[in-house]
C-alpha cells in the first residue's frame, strides 16, 4: 500500500489561487506516476470556513480525477473547515457519496496511521523556529492515542519530522502561503508499506518563489540581480527615518526596474521615529518575527507565557499584512 500524504492546501481566490491549482497539478501527475493507493488530505483545504463556489468547484475537479483513477481520497476536517454550527466545508462529498472519498472528523484513524490536524509544543513555526509552550507535547498525544503506526499532521506549514520511532511528521503546506514561508520547501509525503516502518519520502514540489529586500536607507541602495528575480513575488521594505523616507522616491526607479521581471511587487515602508536607543541585533538582516521576539525579550514585566500569546499574536499580524 503507498499512501500520498498532503495538508493545508488553502485555496483563496484572492491570494494567489493559480499557484495552489499548480500544486494541486503537480499531485495530480504524481499520485498516478507512483502507483498510489490513497491520497491522505490533512485538513484546511480551504482559507475561508465558507469558500467560493470556484474554490469549491476547483477542489471538487481534482478529488473526482484521482478518485476515477481508482485512487482512495481520504480527507481530515482542518480548523479552517467547519462551521459553528457543525456543518462543514466538504458537505457534498458526504451528502453525494462520491466513490473512493471520505471525509473524517479530526483526528481520524485509517489504516492503524493516527490522521490529525493540531499543533505539537516541539513544532516549529515561522522564520525563527517558534515554538508554542501551551501546544500538547508530543508524548501527550502519544499517551492519549498510543500504538498507531505513524501519526501523520496537519495545522503547521513548515515540514518537519517530530519524532522518527514511532513515525510522527507534519506534511507541511503544499504552496508559500506568506513570507514567512519563502525559505521552506514545500511538498508531499510518500510512505511504502514496503518500506521500514517509521520512514517516508519527502518529494518537493515546485512552488513559487518569494524574494524579500530589505532596505536600510542610510546606506546606498544595492545592486540588483534581475535574473535571479524570475518569476517571484518580491518585497521591499525600506527602513529609515522620515527624512530618509524622502529617498524612496529616487529609489522608485530602482523598484520599479523589478517590477517588469516578477510576478507581484509589493512596498512597504518601516519609518523609524523617536530617540529610542536602536538595538544593534535588530537590522535588515533579520525578519520582522525575529525583531518581535527582540523586543520582548526587553520587556522583564511580562511572564514567559504572555510573551508567547503576544509573540503568536504579533506573528498572526505579519503573517497578514505580507
Amino acid at each position: 500500500m503507498k499512501y500520498l500524504v498532503c495538508a493545508d492546501i488553502h485555496l483563496n481566490i484572492n491570494r494567489r489561487f493559480e499557484d495552489t491549482l499548480d500544486a494541486l497539478g503537480q499531485i495530480l501527475v504524481l499520485a498516478p506516476s507512483l502507483n498510489v493507493d490513497k491520497v491522505l488530505i490533512l485538513g484546511d483545504v480551504y482559507t475561508s470556513r465558507r469558500p467560493h463556489s470556484k474554490e469549491k468547484a476547483a477542489f471538487e475537479r481534482w478529488v473526482r480525477k484521482l478518485a476515477d483513477a481508482g485512487i482512495e481520497v481520504i480527507i481530515l476536517k482542518g480548523n479552517h473547515d467547519e462551521y459553528p454550527d457543525g456543518t462543514h466545508s466538504y458537505s457534498e462529498f458526504t451528502e453525494l457519496q462520491i466513490p473512493h472519498v471520505t471525509v473524517h472528523n479530526n483526528p481520524a484513524i485509517v489504516d492503524n496511521f493516527f490522521l490529525g490536524h493540531m499543533l505539537l509544543r516541539e513544532a516549529k513555526l515561522g522564520p525563527i523556529d517558534y515554538q508554542h509552550p501551551d501546544a500538547m507535547s508530543t508524548d501527550e498525544l502519544l499517551a492519549k492515542f498510543p500504538n498507531y503506526r505513524g501519526y501523520l499532521l496537519g495545522d503547521v506549514h513548515k515540514h518537519q519530522l517530530i519524532r522518527k520511532s514511532p513515525l510522527v511528521v507534519y506534511a507541511g503546506s503544499i504552496n508559500r502561503v506568506d513570507f514567512g514561508e519563502r525559505n521552506d520547501p514545500k511538498g508531499v509525503l510518500l510512505i511504502d508499506d514496503k518500506d521500514e516502518v517509521g520512514s517516508y519520502k519527502f518529494i518537493e514540489l515546485k512552488s513559487r518563489p518569494m524574494i524579500q529586500y530589505d532596505i536600510d536607507l542610510s546606506k546606498a541602495l544595492p545592486a540588483l540581480k534581475l535574473k535571479e528575480i524570475g518569476d517571484a513575488i518580491v518585497k521591499i521594505i525600506y527602513h529609515g527615518t522620515p527624512a530618509q523616507m524622502k529617498k524612496v522616491t529616487k529609489a522608485d526607479t530602482w523598484h520599479n526596474s523589478i517590477r517588469g521581471y516578477c510576478k507581484e511587487l509589493i512596498v512597504q515602508h518601516d519609518v523609524i521615529t523617536g530617540t529610542v536607543a536602536r538595538d544593534e541585533r535588530v537590522n535588515e538582516s533579520i525578519t520582522p518575527q525575529k525583531a518581535l521576539e527582540l523586543y520582548l525579550e526587553k520587556l522583564g514585566e511580562l511572564s514567559p507565557e504572555e510573551k508567547a500569546d503576544i509573540f503568536k499574536l504579533g506573528v498572526d499580524l505579519i503573517d497578514a499584512a505580507a
